[in-house]
């Protein structure tokens, strides 16, 4: 997640550093939603100079503003899309369900 709001300087900053560890990790650019948040408080032209960055290329991206609301209809979907769904379905209760991922018994 990054605070679209946050100078341009700042946010390619701390962008190469996640890059740099993700690089690390060996995790495939194609598996990380890149979320930005408070796009609310950019100039139109701000959120387009953002996704024009080379930087951020190998990404999709999610623009959002947690205070209005906007754009969380769309993460929220760009997650569920990633969720892998093919889960055996279940015929336990959700209350032995819960109890079993909880570790409980």
């Amino acid at each position: 997640m990054v605070d679209a709001s946050e100078p341009p300087d700042s946010i390619r900053t701390k962008f190469l550093s996640c890059r740099e560890t993700l690089s690390e990790l060996e995790v495939d650019p194609g598996r990380v939603l890149l979320v930005l948040n408070k796009v609310d408080l950019l100039p139109g032209e701000g959120r387009s100079h953002i996704e024009e960055d080379s930087l951020f290329k190998d990404f999709d991206s999610v623009h959002i503003s947690a205070t209005e609301g906007y754009g969380l209809r769309q993460l929220r979907n760009h997650i569920l899309g990633r969720v892998n769904l093919s889960r055996k379905p279940t015929t336990e209760p959700p209350s032995k369900r819960r109890a079993a991922f909880s570790g409980d018994s």
